[in-house]
């Protein structure tokens, strides 16, 4: 049986059988807007964070892709930023390398499939406080918060209980090998559908 093609953004949708179907951008270069929806801007007196929040149906206004949690995709990221700033990502970061005097690229490893409302990035004033914590089977869990934030070891201990029970009940690995957390005032999370 012949392949379908169907040419996007230099990628290509495939038909592989009437419910399935496989998307590859190789390369997509987006820029971020002050009111996009699902991208969030913070304002501090010692910097400015961006972070995002992709579902309901946000990754769209983001990046091409099907909102559609039973469709499922890689992300391979990297985030052009201040050197005075954080980049987060879904995975660990694999290389970071200067662009100029002011600029850096932080870029990721490569995500397990997932589903596009689940991709996620932020980029964080340097004077965020960090907490790590690892859970007994190596996941690491890394808390981030203002400095005036002064619970955050109380979360951090939080956290780690929910996640080793979570991992205790399911009795299964998890799929990843690190899960950042944003303490964030004021983070607009929008209407969820019912």
């Amino acid at each position: 049986m012949a392949s379908r093609y169907i040419q996007l953004y230099r990628g290509a949708l495939r038909a592989r059988s009437s419910q399935e179907c496989a998307l590859k951008v190789e390369r997509y270069l987006g820029v971020l807007q002050r009111n996009q929806l699902g991208v969030y801007h913070r304002e501090y007196s010692s910097g400015s964070a961006v972070l995002t929040r992709l579902k309901p149906e946000y990754a769209r206004t983001l990046l091409p892709s099907f909102d559609d949690p039973r469709m499922k995709a890689q992300f391979s990221l990297s985030l052009v930023h201040e050197q005075n700033t954080i980049a987060l990502g879904n995975t660990v970061a694999i290389a970071v390398t200067l662009v100029d005097d002011k600029w850096q690229r932080t870029v990721f490893a490569a995500t397990p499939p997932l589903s596009t409302y689940l991709f996620a990035f932020a980029i964080l004033p340097m004077h965020f406080n960090t907490v790590t914590r690892v859970t007994s089977f190596g996941l690491f869990l890394q808390v981030y918060a203002q400095k005036s934030f002064w619970r955050i070891n109380i979360i951090a201990d939080l956290i780690l209980d929910c996640v080793e029970l979570t991992a205790s009940i399911l009795r299964e690995p998890l799929p990843m090998n690190k899960i950042d957390f944003l303490v964030v005032k004021r983070y607009a999370i929008g209407k969820r559908h019912a």
